[in-house]
């Protein structure tokens, strides 16, 4: 675990950063929630892999892309991610996360609307599901955009997605959810002075929620479809047009 530096990356307190009363509310339940599982279970890697997979896909990246993770939480994305670049660094905001990441590259904490990384000092910035828990998320895609030296990619709740729908409007820290349209992200894409390749709903595989027997039937879905129940976006910088 990083104390201080890992890999030559700086950590930052979270609370060093301004935050509303959203986003502490936001702060106080994650850094006591212990219901993810660790990100080998079956249904976190039958709702991770098909999405990292579909970005690269798109993209084929190589291996020696530099990826930063934002908002990682325990690893379900990383641990994918780490799977297909040989560095991949994770931040997330809430201590009780990041400790429980089994990640084996950099692990840090510090706020989405502040990361303490250089301009351009990633080749991919990842973002898995942290911007509905903001109060900003516009200025948290805008840091994002700040890191990457090309491509940015954002996956979100779908709010078309009826059992997720269901889902945020009975779970109060899941409220910022109801808005994430796939129209909504790529706002938030463009609004940042991003291209986007790709914005589309895929899977139906709730991370925490869905059982294991159902999944080899649920993996037709692991493929852009309206009803999704996550939202990829895919974007790159307007001045790096010459490569995907």
């Amino acid at each position: 675990m990083s104390s201080a530096r890992s890999g030559g990356l700086d950590q930052v307190s979270a609370a060093a950063c301004p935050v509303d009363r959203f986003d502490q509310r936001q702060a106080r339940y994650w850094e006591r929630d212990t219901s993810y599982l660790p990100p080998w279970f079956p249904a976190a890697v039958a709702s991770a892999s098909p999405k990292v997979d579909y970005v690269q896909g798109v993209l084929g990246l190589p291996r020696d892309t530099r990826v930063l993770d934002v908002g990682a939480g325990n690893g379900v994305f990383t641990h994918q991610l780490l799977a297909r670049f040989t560095w991949v660094a994770g931040l997330d905001a809430a201590w009780n996360m990041i400790a429980r990441n089994p990640s084996s590259g950099p692990r840090l904490q510090g706020s989405a609307y502040h990361l303490p990384f250089a301009d351009g000092s990633f080749d991919l910035v990842f973002c898995g599901n942290l911007l509905h828990h903001l109060a900003e998320p516009k200025r948290a895609v805008a840091e994002m955009a700040r890191l990457s030296r090309r491509h940015v990619v954002l996956c979100e709740p779908n709010r078309w997605n009826l059992p997720l729908l269901a889902f945020m409007a009975l779970v109060p820290e899941e409220h910022g959810g109801l808005k994430f349209s796939p129209a909504y992200l790529r706002g938030l894409a463009e609004a940042a002075g991003l291209e986007v390749l790709r914005c589309q709903p895929m899977g139906l595989v709730y991370e925490r929620k869905t059982p294991a027997f159902l999944l080899p039937g649920l993996r037709v879905f692991d493929r852009p479809c309206w009803f999704g129940a996550y939202t990829v976006l895919i974007a790159r910088q307007r001045h790096g047009a010459d490569a995907l």
